[in-house]
């Protein structure tokens, strides 16, 4: 695929993937910023209504207290009722008005009626039926005078009433004495489990002019908190305004958690879709790559390959060229130089078909009873010509004791022609090369050692991978197919072994090679 294609669509890829990451946020902050409205104004609306119950309750136990202290017959009101309306004010000015009726029949019966009004609110009333058996005799009284001295009673104290009223709604009762710390607590508890809010809560009553009335144990202003604030006793103009200040500690977790699945699943859907298009880049840089290294790979081959047969070709032509004579011909030397390049073509196309093996998961190995030192003085003394004749050295330590293993013969053998070979190749000046062999605990150790070129930090992380070749200034100066390594590293893992490499630049490379004794299992 072309290289501006593919940032194309990646670009395209990018926007698509930023868009909907900005719209699946924008949507998770709108739906918590809903939430948050809603419950504010939730609590603002239960705050209301809390500040309106307790003046009410506090405005009708005053009255029913007072009334019971005027006429001890007043009972609490069962029959009659106390009305839940909003205050007992109107305008800036207390009204109140106290009616009381009484009304006599034949048979000694005394009918009382109490009322009590804020402006044109009924706030009590009190109907009660007394008979002249529940009526104390007085001396000297006959039974007319006695009630109408038991209506005057009653007017008299309908009028302290209405002065105790007075007394009450005009004089500056200070919010301490009207409402307890753990009577507000229990109305705020009962107020919002009753709204659905499950929240624990700090407050605090302050007045306005800063001072701290009382306050829960663990109120703390913060600037992190959104505190609510409402007016206690909202309808009593004749005290410094006083205020109820209320935060919940966990109101953001609890409004985070109320978007639920949706929001959950945004997030999810989100973090998917990051993920896929990151393995998505990943694939398509990672394709791209291989693509290329592919491309170099044929491109190498085609040199490999070249340059065996054109020697064939030319020594074939050799002999068939009439005009030179058979004494001129050398025919055992052409026939080496065939047999040569033809083993150079043959390993080469054996690498090429061994690599598509490996891909498709068919290897199979010949496991045998093989001696590591032997296989490994076999092999150097093949070198040895290569390094003399570039004026190097290659030096051999056996220090395997214990040198015989299980290991396939042929893949093992070019396994080390391979360490050796780029050995040889990969080192500008006089070659010294040092291959060993020890023991370990559990099998044996090869180690080859050159004082080559080295291998960068960064390569060493990919000289393993296929038709990857480390640049050497220029990629042809030095022919393979990036498959040497990978190879290698392949072979090893099927033997159950293990492969490290250390390299400098410029001062050489290390491999070891670990092979265990035994390849059961």
């Amino acid at each position: 695929m072309n290289k501006k294609i593919i940032w194309f669509l990646i670009g395209i890829m990018s926007i698509v993937l930023i868009g909907m990451i900005f719209v699946q946020t924008y949507w998770i902050r709108n739906a918590v910023q809903v939430k948050g409205e809603q419950f504010d104004q939730l609590v603002n609306r239960t705050l209301f209504q809390i500040s309106l119950r307790i003046e009410n309750q506090y405005a009708m136990n005053e009255v029913y207290n007072n009334l019971y202290q005027v006429n001890p017959m007043i009972t609490p009101p069962q029959n009659g009722t106390f009305n839940d309306t909003p205050g007992f004010y109107n305008g800036n000015e207390f009204t109140q008005t106290i009616t009381f009726e009484g009304s006599s029949t034949g048979d000694s019966t005394m009918k009382t009626k109490l009322k009590v009004y804020s402006g044109d609110s009924l706030v009590y009333n009190q109907e009660q039926e007394t008979t002249g058996e529940n009526v104390d005799p007085v001396a000297g009284l006959s039974e007319e005078e006695l009630f109408q001295a038991f209506f005057n009673n009653m007017n008299q104290g309908a009028m302290m009433m209405d002065n105790f009223l007075t007394q009450v709604f005009s004089a500056a009762k200070p919010v301490k004495d009207r409402i307890t710390r753990e009577e507000l607590n229990m109305v705020l508890a009962d107020e919002f489990e009753g709204k659905g809010i499950d929240l624990d809560f700090e407050f605090a009553v302050i007045t306005q002019g800063g001072e701290s009335i009382f306050q829960s144990d663990n109120y703390i202003e913060k600037e992190n908190y959104d505190i609510y604030k409402s007016l206690l006793f909202p309808n009593d103009y004749y005290i410094e305004p006083t205020y109820l200040y209320l935060y919940f500690p966990k109101r953001n977790d609890y409004i985070i958690k109320s978007i639920g699945f949706m929001g959950l699943s945004s997030l999810i859907l989100v973090f998917v879709v990051i993920i896929a298009f990151s393995l998505t880049i990943y694939i398509i840089y990672r394709q791209k790559k291989l693509s290329e290294m592919k491309n170099d790979f044929v491109n190498n081959m085609t040199h490999e390959l070249k340059t065996p047969i054109s020697t064939i070709s030319l020594a074939s032509q050799m002999l068939k060229d009439n005009s030179i004579s058979g004494e001129y011909k050398n025919i055992d030397n052409i026939s080496q130089i065939i047999e040569d390049e033809s083993k150079r073509l043959a390993f080469q196309v054996e690498k090429v078909l061994q690599m598509a093996i490996f891909e498709k998961g068919k290897l199979k190995l010949k496991i045998k009873k093989l001696s590591i030192n032997d296989l490994v003085a076999s092999i150097a003394n093949n070198f040895e010509i290569q390094v003399i004749n570039k004026q190097g050295k290659l030096s051999i330590e056996l220090n395997a004791e214990n040198d015989m293993l299980e290991a396939d013969e042929v893949h093992l053998t070019n396994v080390l022609v391979n360490l050796l070979d780029n050995a040889v190749k990969y080192t500008e000046q006089e070659p010294d090369i040092k291959i060993r062999t020890e023991n370990y605990k559990k099998g044996i150790v090869v180690v080859v050692e050159d004082n080559g070129i080295g291998i960068s930090k960064e390569d060493q992380k990919r000289i393993f991978e296929q038709f990857y070749r480390v640049s050497t200034g220029n990629i042809h100066n030095v022919k393979g197919f990036g498959l040497g390594l990978s190879y290698v590293k392949k072979i090893i893992d099927v033997h159950n072994g293990t492969v490290r490499v250390d390299s400098e630049l410029n001062k050489g490379t290390r491999f070891e090679i670990s092979i265990p004794f035994n390849q059961q299992g």
